[in-house]
């Protein structure tokens, strides 16, 4: 950002750190300057997210209270979920689920007592397990987790839970239900292709004619201004990856790129493999000088297993370091070929290719997406 302020004859200053940029080792404290706040932030991050896990570890509930629920404080003044006035509705809601009512009627029955839920709300609600009295802890990721037992009481018996997860599950399977994030082959360009009108990812849906063919389309459930068949976007696509063409020349200097960058790495990354020998040796002495140190019993069985151990991990892996070392390129020569092949002849490679990898070129290609509408196709800038 300073640059383009710099190219638009603008030059950034801080009141209380002013730097004359033009002079070249001012940098360096510039790069200090941004870099500690820039630290002092991730560090609060990671403490900030630390401690909410470690907190949902305990068993107990941040944020805003549930439906059901409000929040107290407990005798520290933190936050603790106690049963609140809508408690029974809770109950109410699961009891006629797992009788066999659909959410759809239930969701009428609230709208009659003020109560409005959205489906997605709705859904969600129903098979929160925070109602069984459980805590749901992230490992660090978004997909992965662990659910804990809270400090909180449940507002349902497990057993009840159970049954409504069954029936929902039921209901899905009869109606032949097909989750929008799973991943179907007739589709595969969901999530990929977004419609030109509105901007909203396009999905994927068939339909029978009257004369019983069946059809398939990919639509805007958002604006529903672009419909438009399977077939015709696939060919579209297709024409576009065959506009992406490397000739000869091109191929031949990018072969001589990537084996220069190949050779540096190797160069600086590698080092000699007497140099390696020598500390496994070195590795192997301090062994037999631990082994040595215990029968003498000037050290205590503690200490030889701890230093056992770490010298045995170091010599491990100064032997893998040394068998990387023997390899020769051709892997290397291998990914290339193949790497090269592939971006002279994508068309031909995505043509006879499955699905999936079908959607993995696309997205490496169009990491922003193409949009579409009528005649149009475009990347979004």
């Amino acid at each position: 950002m300073i640059n383009r302020l710099k190219n638009y004859g603008c030059e950034a200053q801080a009141i209380e750190q002013p730097l004359d940029l033009s002079v070249p080792e001012n940098l360096m404290i510039l790069s200090v300057y941004l870099a500690m706040p820039d630290i002092d932030n991730r560090r609060r991050s990671m403490k900030i997210t630390e401690g909410v896990r470690a907190a949902k570890k305990q068993g107990r509930w941040l944020g805003k209270a549930p439906f059901g629920y409000n929040i107290e404080r407990d005798e520290k003044n933190r936050p603790l979920l106690v049963p609140g006035e809508k408690a029974k509705v809770i109950k109410k809601i699961f009891e006629d689920i797992a009788n066999r009512k659909t959410q759809s009627e239930v969701k009428e029955d609230l709208k009659k007592k003020g109560l409005y839920f959205s489906r997605t709300t709705f859904s969600e609600m129903i098979r929160n397990q925070l109602y069984i009295g459980k805590i749901f802890v992230t490992d660090g990721t978004k997909e992965k987790g662990y659910y804990v037992k809270g400090i909180h009481h449940g507002l349902i018996p497990e057993s009840l839970f159970n049954q409504v997860q069954e029936t929902l599950e039921e209901n899905l399977k009869q109606k032949k239900f097909v989750k929008a994030k799973s991943f179907r082959e007739e589709f595969f360009l969901r999530g990929i292709i977004k419609g030109e009108n509105c901007g909203a990812n396009l999905t994927g849906s068939a339909s029978r004619s009257k004369n019983g063919v069946r059809h398939q389309y990919y639509h805007c459930n958002h604006c529903h201004e672009v419909r438009m068949r399977v077939n015709e976007i696939n060919e579209r696509i297709e024409s576009i990856l065959d506009k992406i063409k490397i000739d000869t020349v091109a191929k031949k200097v990018y072969d001589l790129m990537i084996r220069k960058i190949l050779m540096q790495d190797n160069m600086i990354q590698r080092r000699p493999v007497d140099k390696v020998q020598a500390d496994i040796a070195q590795c192997e002495a301090r062994i037999r000088k631990l082994e040595d140190g215990y029968a003498d019993e000037s050290i205590d069985l503690e200490m030889l297993n701890n230093g056992l151990k770490r010298y045995r991990d170091e010599m491990k892996r100064l032997k893998h370091e040394i068998e990387s070392n023997r390899e020769d390129h051709s892997i290397y020569q291998q990914y290339m070929k193949k790497g090269i092949d592939l971006l002279t002849n994508i068309p031909m490679f995505y043509q006879k290719t499955d699905a999936a990898t079908k959607k993995k070129v696309l997205c490496s290609i169009f990491p922003e997406n193409l949009f579409f509408y009528k005649e149009k196709s475009r990347t979004p800038r």
